[in-house]
């Protein structure tokens, strides 16, 4: 088996005082959005989002076929669809978990 011979590749570049200005410009966007206060009702929209999105992706792994639309409805509507109740299951059992470890190290 022949092996190719490794090429040094140099990078070259330049930062332009406009490319500079725009970096600081979003560094200090970004440090001011940081230092916003975010509504205990927003909050917990964006956790039970975050939730959902994982409860779907892990029970896709795991050969769920349901859609994310259909796990919003499960979870939050209780429907019932094909294998829905092991997610359910799954997504009950990860929530408390959650909430424990929450629990535990003050979250």
């Amino acid at each position: 088996m022949k092996t190719k011979k490794l090429t040094n590749f140099k990078l070259i570049f330049s930062i332009t005082p406009a490319i500079a200005a725009n970096l600081m410009r979003i560094e200090a966007v970004r440090q001011a959005i940081e230092l916003l206060p975010i509504p205990p009702r927003v909050l917990a929209g964006l956790r039970e989002t975050a939730r959902l999105f994982s409860t779907h992706y892990s029970t896709m792994i795991e050969g769920n076929r349901l859609t994310q639309e259909q796990v919003v409805q499960v979870i939050g509507k209780e429907q019932h669809f094909p294998g829905a109740s092991a997610m359910r299951q799954r997504s009950r059992a990860t929530t408390r978990r959650s909430m424990k470890w929450r629990e535990r190290h003050g979250g």
